[in-house]
């Protein structure tokens, strides 16, 4: 897994689970998504699942509803802890000010 999947990638895998494709079972893309979810390591792997995927709806989702949603709440959670640590380093700079 590439240093830049770590922290997003998990979550994405939590998100395909809870996918209709995954939960049912009648779901054309079932198989592709269970591949993903069981046997992808990184989103190398999805590519590659993605590639030999016929279905360009599946593609979209995957694409769109999944991996972008992943990156952009991981993205809004680094622009929030960020915002902790200045609230605290101004903290402590009035704390040593008093």
């Amino acid at each position: 897994m590439l240093r830049s999947e770590v922290v997003w990638f998990p979550y994405f895998l939590r998100l395909c689970k809870q996918s209709r494709s995954y939960l049912n079972a009648q779901c054309m893309d079932h198989e592709d998504m269970t591949r993903i979810v069981e046997e992808c390591p990184s989103y190398r792997e999805v590519q590659t699942i993605l590639n030999q995927s016929r279905e360009t709806a599946f593609k979209d989702e995957i694409y769109q509803q999944r991996a972008k949603k992943c990156i952009k709440m991981m993205k809004r959670a680094q622009r929030k802890l960020e915002q902790s640590r200045r609230l605290q380093e101004r903290i402590y700079q009035w704390l040593e000010s008093s």
